[in-house]
C-alpha cells in the first residue's frame, strides 16, 4: 500500500516533500505519523487525508 500512497503524494509534492509528509505528525490524523498508520494497516485513513488535500479541502 505504501507505493499507492506515495504515488498519490507525488501528485501534490516533490519526492522529498512526500517523504517528509509520511514521517511528520499530521493534524488530520490526530497527530499520528502517516507511515505508522500505514504500517498498522490503516492506509485508508491516510488516503482520505491525501484525497482531501488533492481536492483542496483542508478540514
Amino acid at each position: 500500500m505504501m507505493f499507492e500512497v506515495m504515488a498519490r503524494l507525488l501528485e501534490i509534492y516533490t519526492e522529498a516533500e512526500a517523504k517528509l509528509w509520511l514521517v511528520s505528525p499530521h493534524p488530520q490524523l490526530d497527530g499520528q505519523l502517516p507511515v505508522d498508520l500505514i504500517e498498522q494497516g490503516k492506509s485508508a485513513e491516510v488516503v482520505q487525508v491525501i484525497d482531501r488535500i488533492l481536492h483542496g479541502a483542508y478540514l
